[in-house]
């Protein structure tokens, strides 16, 4: 049996790299083991909630420290659903 290629293996992975603004960020695979808050701000469409539960304390205070702008956080999520194939409704 052949090794994985990195995009298989990324898609068996409980996590997901997903890099901006020269950062690196380390995110669920899947949301079907995040907080249902999680969820909740999701479909509130609050991204700054959502990307808080995702990154978790650390990272969460590691973007924040980037001064982001709003946009940072559309384009930081759009990176992340783009990963693990979450389409988002518009």
């Amino acid at each position: 049996m052949s090794d994985p290629t990195p995009a298989e293996a990324e898609m068996t992975a409980e996590t997901v790299t997903v890099d901006h603004g020269g950062h690196s960020f380390t995110l669920p695979a899947s949301l079907d083991d995040v907080d249902g808050d999680v969820l909740d701000a999701i479909d509130d469409q609050k991204l700054s909630h959502a990307l808080q539960g995702l990154l978790g304390p650390e990272q969460w205070a590691a973007f924040k420290a980037t001064k982001p702008k709003v946009r940072d956080y559309g384009e930081l999520f759009e990176a992340f659903a783009d990963k693990i194939g979450l389409e988002l409704g518009e």
